[in-house]
């Protein structure tokens, strides 16, 4: 193990932010002000300083890009043993590892299939075409983006037709929606929307699996937390 991590190259207020590891803490600074760093050194010094279990610390961001930067970045002052042990993920990746354990409360298998959005435009085509709709690429893409937005807001089909949401969609999209939803369901596939949506299913209706992934992490730190939606 490395020596006490040394938080001298820190300016006052990131220290304060790195020494403050109990309770619910928000860091707000512009940008290339040290955030991410932050993040870095506070993971170092919760192992190292604090003697915390490396396996009990996840960190959350945005892209595969900031994932592997971070990663590197805490390899210059974690050792290998203890930063593999480190969750640091995008949201949907650490989804993916939370539902290939748990997810078959949910009526799918731990191997299911994980669509991208190439997949998921070529499979509402389809649909399309069986039902005989003459959409055209814009269109497709129009319908996507609804099934999106209607999942990142939490918002079911018989959510849709129940309220206004109805009428603001045309009603040939909605039905494609219904036939997408069914299509993944039957074949044990889910999409990238699907990985928080049934993540967050597990952990509101299943308390046993809530509290199981309560109990794996001590410390949860999110990087460009501004980004994130309600779910």
């Amino acid at each position: 193990m490395k020596e006490v991590i040394n938080l001298k190259h820190l300016n006052e207020k990131q220290r304060l932010a790195v020494l403050s590891s109990e309770g619910t803490n928000r860091i707000i600074a512009g940008a290339g002000s040290g955030k991410t760093r932050v993040i870095i050194y506070k993971i170092a010094h919760l192992i190292h300083n604090l003697a915390i279990n490396s396996s009990q610390i996840l960190a959350v961001t945005f892209t595969n890009k900031a994932t592997n930067e971070m990663k590197s970045r805490l390899n210059e002052l974690v050792d290998n043993d203890e930063s593999k042990h480190i969750w640091i993920h995008t949201y949907h990746a650490f989804c993916v590892r939370v539902l290939r354990r748990n997810i078959m409360v949910l009526g799918y298998t731990k191997n299911f299939i994980i669509i991208d959005t190439v997949d998921k435009i070529n499979i509402l085509k389809n649909i399309s075409k069986n039902k005989q709709y003459n959409f055209d690429n814009n269109e497709i893409k129009k319908v996507s983006s609804m099934i999106s937005y209607l999942k990142n807001n939490q918002l079911s089909y018989s959510d849709v037709i129940n309220n206004a949401f109805y009428y603001e969609y045309k009603q040939q999209w909605l039905e494609i929606y219904k036939i997408y939803l069914q299509y993944l369901s039957k074949n044990n596939m889910v999409d990238f929307d699907d990985l928080l949506i049934l993540t967050l299913k597990l952990f509101s209706q299943h308390s046993e699996v809530l509290q199981k992934w309560q109990k794996r992490f001590s410390y949860v730190l999110v990087d460009e937390f501004q980004d994130t939606n309600e779910l």
